[in-house]
């Protein structure tokens, strides 16, 4: 009889097999996780035989492309009824929940994510339901020391069918973050469970070792390797078709499985797996990685922490560590010294520092066709990124000197000389962000380079200052993708939109809104002052109040205000961690910030040279009111973000539900 074979009342599951990623993890953009293996299964093969061997028959996949695949991996699980839902629009989790309920009969839902390496054990949440009577039951995962574990939520959960009419008919819908504050604000019962082991979910390739390094720990057991024997240790298993020499040293928990080769001399310490078909040659280490089937690594090589794609093949006596090696075929440049600059320049990565498995983060990293020393390779890719660093300054000296003349002596575009030193800070405080990438030089960017110059060519013959320092930033853009690679720089976009802040407005652009502005400030004052209960007569832009007349400058139009709060707003919305749109409105309403300021600083002015006699006092009460201005800003943007903070939910489900439902394991 299979295990928990009578669970009543009768469980349905949904299983989130959802589709490719978009680039967070280059294996993960051509491979579904929950094709992933799992030993010499597919996971989401291993999680159904898991759910049928507790009772459970009848299943909902939900996936996102082409199903092709999915069907010839569930394919061969034996009893189970399972249909598949496309989901032709996202749905959201509580969307494959609803459309999975369908045309179904009231019954229990188990909903978990079908990337899964040690499944739930669903006795466990189905006793809790029925201890607590919950509508709504969420898993969390066990606690532990252990440094791999990267979030609390399991990502499984246990519904009822109660909670199928707070699901909107048509649309997409999340558990986390709408359908669980939707229940507890309807009075229903949310319960959290503590499950007794986690359950290995994981989203790329770091977080598979990881979740590896668990099934170790918590799942794997002789039992479940089947037709393999354990070489006299308790925590190494070994199929009885593979070919290990008797030199090699293994110190597990490690499993080699069918057919797999371990040549003299080699040593392996676990965590690790060397998938069906793999070889590993003689003399080479292994520590903490996987080797999926017929992965190849050749005779005196060395990997830490990596992961093997299929039909890999690693040669040239490699040593590597914390990397993914997947099987590419490339195509060459006709370019010979390119080509040597991209092989070498490959092999380093000068922002990086080696970290430990659980802060690595999904990267894709190409083997070198030949070996060579880092120290040569470091010196080379630094003197080509010297050689091109001290061409862009000779190129462009006359141009920075004259945006250095424009700061120093115009007040509107004094901010800008903050932009360069401020971008430096931004990115020197993500260092160890970029530093998770690998540095793969393109010649994409030099393209962008030549028609960045070209650009500036223009410029330069139609004598269109303006163009040529726009060229100025379209070139460190250019230089910085052709140095740096695509990862990188896409991640260095904000930063490079922020670089334009420190560009003067073209002149044409300038007159044509200062007036304007000049009579904005110059309305709004007087609108102000005839509020506060002044008495107030205007002529053009000269304010008189009383015996006093206050002349409205120029320079007193707000354009100095403007391009100052949008630095200050552009620092803000790139140190913060917020919803994209929320920094979109932020920045849109910088230009009504700077110009409400711009209007109480005139107003504040106005009165006080009312109750302030001689010049100098005037003076400094002037320029004083332009300084408190500053922190007036800053206020109003920290305003704003705490406005936001109260009208979104949180996007960090994992501490908010610990705060809306309360752990039945926390109470025991």
């Amino acid at each position: 009889m299979r295990e928990e074979a009578k669970l009543a009342p009768k469980i349905k599951a949904v299983i989130l097999a959802g589709s490719t990623d978009f680039g967070r993890c280059p294996l993960a953009s051509r491979r579904p996780t929950a094709l992933w293996p799992i030993g010499d299964k597919p996971i989401i093969v291993n999680l159904l035989m898991h759910l049928f061997k507790q009772g459970i028959t009848d299943a909902t996949i939900c996936f996102d492309g082409d199903q092709t695949h999915l069907r010839q991996a569930v394919d061969p699980v034996e009893g189970m009824n399972i249909r598949f839902l496309p989901e032709t629009l996202p749905l959201g989790t509580a969307g494959c929940l609803r459309d999975a309920a369908h045309g179904q009969e009231a019954c229990l839902y188990l909903i978990c994510p079908a990337n899964m390496i040690m499944p739930v054990n669903v006795h466990e949440l189905l006793t809790e339901h029925r201890r607590s009577q919950s509508d709504f039951i969420v898993a969390l995962n066990s606690q532990s020391d252990n440094s791999f574990r990267e979030k609390e939520t399991a990502g499984v959960y246990l519904s009822s069918p109660a909670v199928l009419p707070f699901i909107p008919a048509e649309g997409y819908w999340d558990i986390k973050e709408t359908l669980i504050p939707t229940l507890i604000r309807a009075g229903k019962k949310v319960q959290a469970v503590r499950l007794s082991h986690s359950v290995g979910a994981f989203r790329d390739w770091p977080g598979y070792l990881a979740a590896i390094a668990d099934y170790f720990a918590d799942g794997f057991s002789p039992e479940a390797a089947d037709g393999m024997s354990t070489n006299g240790a308790e925590d190494v298993w070994i199929s009885k078709t593979a070919e290990v020499h008797p030199s090699v040293r293994i110190y597990g928990p490690a499993a080699i499985l069918d057919r797999a080769q371990v040549g003299p001399e080699a040593v392996i310490l676990g965590p690790a797996i060397i998938g069906p078909d793999a070889t590993v040659g003689a003399g080479s280490f292994v520590e903490s990685s996987v080797l999926w089937d017929r992965a190849h690594l050749s005779d005196n090589c060395e990997i830490r922490r990596c992961l093997l794609e299929y039909d890999v093949k690693v040669s040239g006596q490699i040593s590597m560590s914390d990397r993914l090696v997947p099987y590419q075929k490339f195509a060459l440049i006709p370019t010979v010294i390119w080509s040597k600059f991209m092989t070498t320049a490959r092999k380093i990565n000068p922002l990086r520092r080696q970290v430990g498995l659980t802060k690595q983060p999904a990267q894709t990293t190409y083997l070198p066709s030949t070996p060579a020393e880092p120290v040569q390779a470091k010196f080379l890719w630094f003197l080509a990124a010297a050689a091109v660093v001290a061409a862009f300054l000779w190129c462009y000296w006359n141009t920075l000197r004259n945006l250095g003349e424009i700061w120093m002596r115009s007040d509107e575009y004094s901010s800008g000389l903050l932009v360069p030193f401020i971008a430096v800070y931004l990115v020197w405080s993500r260092r160890k962000e970029f530093s998770n990438y690998p540095v793969k030089p393109t010649l994409w960017g030099l393209w962008a380079l030549i028609a960045a110059q070209g650009l500036r060519f223009f410029g330069l013959y139609f004598m269109y200052g303006s163009v040529e320092r726009v060229s100025l930033i379209f070139s460190i853009g250019a230089i910085l993708w052709m140095l740096l690679g695509g990862k990188i720089f896409v991640r260095l976009l904000p930063v490079w939109f922020f670089l334009f802040l420190m560009l003067p407005l073209p002149t044409r652009m300038q007159a044509a809104v200062a007036l304007p502005l000049q009579r904005w400030a110059t309305s709004s004052a007087v609108f102000c002052l005839e509020t506060l209960g002044y008495e107030v007569v205007r002529e053009g832009n000269i304010i008189h109040i009383g015996s006093t007349s206050v002349a409205v400058a120029e320079a007193c139009n707000g354009l100095r205000m403007v391009t100052a709060f949008f630095v200050i707003s552009g620092l803000v919305v790139l140190l913060v961690k917020r919803l994209w749109w929320e920094k979109i409105l932020i920045m849109a309403s910088t230009l009504f910030v700077a110009l409400l300021c711009n209007t109480i600083r005139l107003t504040v002015t106005a009165i006080a040279f009312t109750m302030l006699t001689g010049e100098r006092w005037t003076s400094i009460f002037h320029d004083f009111g332009g300084l408190a201005m500053m922190p007036l800003a800053l206020v109003v943007v920290i305003f704003e973000l705490w406005i936001f903070s109260k009208i979104v939910i949180s996007h960090q489900p994992a501490e908010r539900e610990g705060l809306l439902i309360s752990s039945s394991s926390e109470g025991k």
